[in-house]
Parts: structure tokens; C-alpha cells; sequence
């Protein structure tokens, strides 16, 4: 079985304490996790830059704004059409369910993880992200680089995220992972993904 509490630990050794996830609020977090979708990060800096500039980092200014300036700000990213349905999704639940679950929490993690699920855009992976970083909820972020070193380090990579949440949900519960070291842990794996690749034994050098 995989050891996630040493893997943490190495990948911390290698790289150091990661500034992550790069947003100034829970809002332009959840924004730039839907945006990111599909496109690089370069282009979400762009198109945070453009809400910004347009004040649709305050999910309150999202009910005066038009579809157009919308699609303005985020044309970087792509997928206009998309994007523009589930920022405005979030905006939406934002300036209800959401902010007042911010202020204060009253979802247990599993129905609130059940909440942005059935936002539109909003995937697993979207959605534990959001969990982690906008809400400060403990969850195990399953993308394409933790399940590769999942993969190194148990011998059978998980096809898809759902597989590995299945698979491998003990592993993470077994690793007594604080809130902070799982954000630290996303953050490491995607940065040591970033740089090696998806070569197994770079990945199996964490065990």
C-alpha cells in the first residue's frame, strides 16, 4: 500500500513549502478553478487580471454584469460558452449558499463537496479543490499527477478519479493528514509532476 505520509514528506524535502493555491479570496479560488479547466494557468492569470480590472472578483457585481463583459474577461481561457454558465453558477450560489457557508459553515464536508457538485462546470476534481482551498475542508485532490505516483507507488494506476478516490481513499485516511499538509501535498505533487514528468520511476523514488 502506498505511503502518503512519507511521499509528503519526501516531496516536501525536494521542493519546499509551496505559496498555493495563488487567489486573494475564496471567490477568485473557485473562479480559477473553473477557468484553469482545459487551458494553462498563464491564461487564467490573464483573465483574472481582466475580472479584476472589471470588478467581477466580488460574486455581488456578477448580477449587473452583462453576459458580454463576462465572456470579455474570461476569453482567455476558452470555452466561453461553458465557462460563462458555471462562473456565473458560481456567482450565483456564491452570493447565497455559498457566502453564508463561508461566514458560517453548517454543511458537513460530504454534503457541502454534494453542493458545488451539482453546480454547472463543477466536477470531482473542481469540486475537492474548492473544498480544500476556498473552504479549508480536508481532501485528497485525485488529478492526472497524483494518480501517476499513486500508480509508482501501489503498482496499478487508478484510470480515472473516481477509481482512485475508491481505491485509495484509506491510504489518504490512514497519512492522519492535517488541513495544511494536504494543501501543501497538492501543491507539491503538481509541482514535481511539472517537472519529471510522467516517468514511473521518478515517481516511484517517493516510497
Amino acid at each position: 500500500m502506498p505511503d502518503l505520509r512519507r511521499a509528503h514528506e519526501r516531496l516536501h524535502a525536494a521542493l519546499g513549502r509551496q505559496d498555493w493555491w495563488p487567489a486573494d479570496g475564496p471567490f477568485e479560488m473557485m473562479l480559477g478553478a473553473v477557468l484553469v479547466q482545459n487551458t494553462r494557468w498563464h491564461n487564467v492569470t490573464l483573465a483574472m487580471d481582466r475580472l479584476r480590472g472589471a470588478g467581477l472578483l466580488d460574486p455581488e457585481a456578477w448580477r449587473e454584469a452583462s453576459d458580454a463583459a463576462i465572456r470579455e474577461a474570461i476569453h482567455p481561457c476558452g470555452f466561453h460558452g461553458a465557462k460563462l454558465r458555471a462562473t456565473r453558477g458560481l456567482a450565483d450560489w456564491m452570493r447565497g449558499a455559498g457566502g453564508a457557508e463561508l461566514r458560517r459553515p453548517r454543511l458537513a464536508d460530504a454534503a457541502l463537496r454534494a453542493e458545488l457538485r451539482a453546480l454547472p462546470g463543477v466536477g470531482e476534481e473542481t469540486a475537492d479543490a474548492i473544498l480544500l482551498y476556498a473552504f479549508d475542508r480536508p481532501a485528497f485532490i485525485y488529478d492526472a499527477y497524483a494518480r501517476r505516483m499513486l500508480g509508482a507507488l501501489s503498482g496499478s494506476e487508478p484510470a480515472t478519479y473516481a477509481s482512485a478516490r475508491r481505491a485509495h481513499a484509506e491510504d489518504v485516511a490512514r497519512a492522519e493528514f492535517t488541513l495544511d499538509e494536504l494543501q501543501q501535498l497538492h501543491a507539491l505533487i503538481d509541482e514535481f509532476g511539472k517537472l519529471v514528468g510522467s516517468g514511473a520511476r521518478s515517481w516511484a523514488a517517493l516510497d
